[in-house]
């Protein structure tokens, strides 16, 4: 008998809009960066000019580590935040959604 994991698909969602976002959201500010854009984390930053390969590899890394380490510690309730961890996983595709949404508005209507 082999125990796995189960999910439901509505956090197999989450997980998989996440990492898409994340792909969108890298491929937009390497193209911001392009035209003029400038990045103000800077870690981000330092990893754009070593190259948009490295930046990528580490953006995506980092959000997997993130998604994973939340998905890990689903079912636990943190005494601070009084809700379960999975909850956060919608909290950051939120953020992804924004985020992506600003980067179209700045491609769209500042670039072109």
């Amino acid at each position: 008998m082999f125990l796995v994991d189960q999910y439901s698909p509505r956090l197999f969602a989450a997980i998989i809009a996440i990492l898409f976002l994340s792909v969108i959201d890298g491929l937009l500010t390497l193209f911001l960066m392009n035209h003029g854009a400038h990045e103000v984390n800077p870690v981000m930053a330092y990893y754009i000019n070593v190259g948009p390969y490295t930046f990528f590899t580490l953006k995506y890394a980092l959000t997997i580590i993130g998604a994973i380490t939340l998905l890990m510690f689903r079912n636990i309730i943190p005494q601070s935040f009084k809700v379960r961890t999975y909850s956060l996983l919608y909290l950051v595709v939120g953020a992804f959604i924004m985020t992506v949404a600003w980067e179209l508005y700045l491609v769209f209507n500042v670039i072109v």
